[in-house]
């Protein structure tokens, strides 16, 4: 942190506040406590000696180092012999003291992260807006792999990375490969179908049915892969089986939900998961002036809202589940966009409760909540002070002017006005309720 210019100092308060918003918007817990208790590494720790910073290319990589001493840079070849010059450039100190930041770079980054995994070093995968914004708040002029590497090396030591990456588990990595393949020849088969439609020729049109008989061949083939993939892991067919109980989401959705989430344990509540899809608002208001719209925050997934687009849109059509709520959000006159963005947040809830859970979706399940408060409770606490002095024995207190004495009266005690809690009074057994007297 000392290391950064004096007038970049007062930025980074701000960025701790706003950085990696997709995955911390409305968490109250690090989602990789748990994991922390069997692996050191997934736990931010404040004793980083050396902060790596590592630019990642389809061939090449730039890597920066801060420690106490002077900096140091190299470049090494993205494959496993420049790994391994890394691994020996690497001072001689402990592997969990080196705090390793980089880029997602596609899938180029991949094998780079995974071998400093396997090594013991600490792996964060930054967002690259949240870095990008930092260089600007450090007024780099500078756009070249070193410069990069540099500035990724100053995110780590300012303590911007707040969740320590690790590898995902194959055969999740094997279905979400699967599954974006999918997504692709679906595309195709979009933009072959609207060419076929608008062509004139005879000739283009015999080429794009060939080419469209193609790819609905390969879309089924890829459909099978992922059923098969599904089936031989055990605990990929149950979570597959368990989002089918819930009505709206069909075999497709259900393997791009799991495909997307990669591993849900991952999410340490709900909150978390729909800030990691982006259905979370984003509002934008300052002072009495501006008050525009509020957006979905775009920091999500666009995959995973995507997965959930199509349930969200069954469930509205069919009333199968949120009948009230659609109902209600209707006679607001809400926006169709607005109902469609409220459902998928409420079917990705439902989603993350039937995994954590294990259990299918039940329409009847009620969960527990605390019990309401009686009658004789309310009216005790309608008439106690915080220090558990009632009206009529606490010195100083006297009923607000134009209020009959009741529960709803609020009380002025010590100069001070105290509202009780307010509840419906109840109703007279001739089944109306009572009409409270007239005060002067």
């Amino acid at each position: 942190m000392s290391a950064l210019p004096p007038f970049c100092l007062r930025e980074v308060g701000r960025f701790q506040r706003d950085l990696n918003h997709q995955d911390t918007l409305y968490s109250k817990r690090d989602p990789t406590e748990a994991r922390s208790q069997a692996d050191p590494r997934l736990e931010c720790s404040p004793s980083m000696s050396a902060f790596l910073g590592l630019d990642v290319a389809k061939s090449s990589c730039v890597a920066h180092i801060l420690t106490d001493g002077a900096p140091r840079t190299i470049e090494f070849e993205n494959n496993p012999r420049g790994f391994a010059k890394l691994i020996r450039w690497l001072p001689d100190c402990d592997a969990t003291s080196v705090s390793a930041c980089m880029e997602p770079t596609g899938n180029y980054h991949l094998d780079l992260a995974t071998r400093l995994f396997e090594e013991g070093y600490t792996v964060f995968v930054a967002n690259p807006w949240s870095v990008k914004q930092f260089g600007k708040a450090a007024m780099n002029r500078a756009k070249t792999d070193r410069a990069d590497a540099r500035v990724l090396a100053q995110f780590a030591r300012a303590g911007l990375c707040r969740y320590p990456w690790a590898p995902v588990a194959d055969e999740r990595a094997e279905l979400t490969a699967l599954n974006r393949r999918r997504g692709e020849l679906m595309e195709r088969k979009v933009a072959l179908s609207n060419q076929r439609h608008s062509a004139r020729c005879a000739g283009v049109k015999d080429s794009l049915d060939q080419e469209l008989d193609f790819v609905k061949q390969a879309i089924r083939e890829i459909d099978a892969a992922i059923r098969d993939h599904i089936r031989a892991h055990e605990d990929l067919h149950e979570e597959y089986r368990l989002l089918q109980s819930i009505p709206g989401i069909g075999p497709v959705a259900a393997a791009a939900i799991m495909a997307e989430m990669a591993d849900w344990r991952r999410f340490d509540n709900a909150d978390q998961l729909c800030a990691y899809a982006g259905l979370v608002p984003q509002p934008h208001e300052s002072g009495e002036s501006v008050r525009k719209d509020t957006p979905l925050c775009p920091l999500g997934s666009h995959r995973l809202r995507r997965a959930c687009y199509m349930p969200g849109l069954v469930v509205i059509r069919t009333q199968a589940l949120f009948s009230e709520f659609i109902s209600r959000m209707r006679r607001e006159s809400r926006r169709p966009k607005v109902i469609i963005a409220a459902i998928m947040r409420r079917l990705l809830r439902l989603v993350y409760g039937v995994l954590k859970t294990g259990k299918p979706y039940d329409p009847a399940y009620q969960p527990d909540r605390p019990q309401p408060r009686t009658d004789s409770q309310e009216s005790v606490d309608a008439t106690m002070d915080p220090r558990g002095e009632t009206e009529a024995g606490s010195a100083g207190e006297q009923p607000a002017k134009g209020y009959p004495r009741g529960a709803h009266q609020p009380v002025i005690a010590r100069g001070r006005l105290r509202l009780p809690h307010a509840r419906t009074p109840s109703p007279s057994p001739g089944g109306r309720l009572p009409i409270p007297e007239k005060t002067h």
